[in-house]
């Protein structure tokens, strides 16, 4: 594998879309913490992406060899399809948890939680500073694709939230992120990278259309009892 001579369009499309991937997940989580805790624990996923996002930084910089330039699209597809399994897999076992817990079980029920929502920020910090530290520099165009896409996240969230449910939400942004780790590492070289990137896009695609599928059919009776109460009316 050979560094990057030179910032690729794919990779302003990489840092676009992780970044507002990013966003929108913190977002979603506030919403989860909202609604399953207290009202004031929404605003630990700020901590918490702050947290991860510096974990992932330091990780790049304390290990120099594996995060070497010729490997960025390796270690982006690698992390990336990770922040899609951990994103998803953190969601699913935070709503999988019982909304009372024992009081001498608190402490370690938010241990929990924190340690399974860093990751996925983690994976997130080491592939925007792969991109943002280990590619030449171009005049400040990939730092303003990833304002670009975190501000879009934070605007797009709300109007996904009034089409979709959050959890058909986290499926569909995890299956964004592999799909761009797949993006990076194509062409690259790299077989294993790449069939894991397409597998975790794949995998991600096919549970948020399940998911959404079910959402519809769930919806469709209530509307027609509705309408059967007000001709009966």
């Amino acid at each position: 594998m050979q560094a990057f001579p030179r910032i690729l369009g794919r990779h302003y499309l990489a840092i676009f879309v992780l970044a507002s991937a990013t966003l929108s997940y913190q977002i979603l989580i506030t919403r989860f913490f909202s609604v399953m805790l207290y009202y004031h624990f929404a605003f630990a996923a700020i901590s918490l992406a702050m947290l991860g996002l510096t974990r992932g930084a330091m990780a790049v910089y304390d290990d120099p060899v594996r995060y070497a330039p010729e490997r960025v699209g390796a270690e982006f597809a690698r992390h990336a399809s990770w922040f899609a399994i951990t994103g998803a897999g953190a969601m699913l076992a935070f709503l999988c948890m019982p909304l009372v817990v024992p009081e001498n079980y608190v402490l370690t029920a938010l241990a929990i939680a924190t340690i399974g929502f860093v990751r996925p920020f983690t994976e997130s910090g080491v592939c925007i500073t792969l991109l943002l530290t280990r590619l030449p520099y171009g005049g400040g165009w990939l730092y303003a694709a990833d304002l670009a896409g975190a501000a879009l996240g934070c605007l797009g969230i709300i109007f996904v939230l009034l089409v979709i449910d959050p959890v058909s939400a986290t499926l569909g942004i995890g299956a964004l992120v592999a799909g761009a780790g797949w993006t990076v590492v194509r062409g690259s070289g790299n077989a294993r990278s790449l069939r894991l990137s397409g597998r975790r896009c794949t995998d991600a695609g096919r549970r948020n259309r399940r998911s959404c599928r079910s959402l519809c059919f769930r919806e469709r009776p209530s509307r027609r009892v509705l309408g059967q109460g007000r001709a009966a009316a």
